[in-house]
């Protein structure tokens, strides 16, 4: 159990009054980063849809980054890194991000990691340099990509590549919909659809919203962005995506579908058919979707950066079980400003074969 940690701001007994606002500005990395994912002091570079474009792509290992998403970044010898530093940090180049999956090669049977075809360019949103000459910051996630040549590897965690920009179809105005209003009511009667009225509504986009809202109600506030009638079906099905507690790959698919309604059915899918979260290892239940929980202004899921400059795709839960308490409470600064301990939590099963990366990072409010 994690109790209240004196001296952070949103301090306090209670936990009601825990502010959710700090873990989305990342606190922990520094007071004065702006996470405003709506500012346009650092808009990068923009891309037309299907522009061919020469990058520098960073990998994400076990991380799927979506459009207006934030990525926190902590780099220890940042003057090592052979890009151009200025021009990135300065808001006037664009990096690619690509996950890194550890998959099967079974024809040499081992684990390799790949990266993935599709990803995001992203722009520098706020950056600090430290005392220690230490780099720290926000990325945050832009235009969609699918990678089309790896033309020269730099390293182990970047290389150089040549991408196309994709972008999902833009939906119709309200001047749009009337004319296809006009154009149906204009048509003859035979010439209409006899199918009944509820096969339309599987693959009607407001239908689809109002469905996955109800099922996700509990992992936000109402005041949250998702809950907002002004963003189209196109921006929300981004936002749930970018907030849905999923495999990896599933993540990837949901980056990659150029169609609003298939993503929504999708996710509508997912919801419907999963209601646990498991461990990747042995398969054994770990949480429920009922018990997932938002404990940041974001969102029930994040992307955190530890001292090390090691990022955690991060869910919140009210509650764990198949789980043994592996460490002591800690006492350095939580992702979560207000709570003082982090305690490592091993899978039951498979705690003998869990390695660091395969551990949950489990926080809780003290009642």
């Amino acid at each position: 159990m994690e109790r209240m940690n004196e001296g952070y701001p949103g301090q306090t007994t209670n936990p009601k009054m825990y502010d959710k606002s700090l873990p989305g500005q990342h606190y922990y990395l520094s007071p004065y980063l702006n996470s405003d994912g709506d500012d346009t002091s650092s808009t990068g570079q923009r891309y037309r849809d299907g522009q061919v474009v020469e990058l520098t792509l960073f990998a994400l290992h076990n991380i799927t980054l979506f459009p207006g998403q934030i990525l926190p970044f902590r780099v220890a010898e940042f003057m090592n890194i052979d890009i151009e530093i200025d021009e990135f940090l300065s808001g006037e180049q664009s990096i690619g991000l690509v996950t890194c999956n550890h998959i099967l090669d079974r024809q040499n049977d081992r684990h390799v990691d790949a990266l993935s075809l599709y990803g995001v360019t992203a722009d520098v949103q706020s950056f600090q340099i430290g005392s220690d000459r230490c780099l720290v910051g926000l990325l945050i996630g832009r235009q969609k990509f699918v990678t089309l040549q790896v033309s020269q590897v730099e390293g182990e965690l970047f290389a150089t590549g040549k991408v196309k920009i994709l972008q999902d179809p833009q939906e119709p105005t309200a001047n749009d919909h009337l004319a296809m209003a006009n154009t149906i009511l204009a048509q003859p009667r035979p010439n209409l659809s006899c199918w009944p009225i509820w096969v339309y509504r599987l693959y009607d986009k407001t239908t689809l919203r109002k469905k996955i809202k109800k099922q996700i109600s509990g992992w936000f506030d109402n005041s949250h962005q998702i809950f907002q009638n002004n963003i189209g079906c196109d921006q929300f099905s981004i936002n749930v995506a970018s907030q849905l507690p999923v495999p990896i790959l599933w993540r990837l698919n949901l980056l990659s579908m150029d169609d609003i309604i298939n993503r929504l059915r999708t996710i509508l899918g997912y919801l419907n058919r999963y209601s646990e979260l498991c461990c990747q290892q042995c398969q054994a239940v770990i949480t429920r979707y009922a018990d997932v929980i938002s404990m940041s202004s974001v969102g029930p899921l994040a992307i955190y950066v530890d001292s090390g400059g090691q990022q955690y795709e991060t869910v919140t839960t009210s509650q764990v079980v198949n789980t043994s308490w592996s460490s002591e409470e800690a006492t350095h600064q939580s992702w979560f400003p207000g709570i003082i301990s982090t305690v490592l939590v091993d899978c039951v099963l498979n705690a003998p074969n869990m390695d660091t990366k395969d551990r949950l990072n489990v926080k809780t409010l003290q009642e």
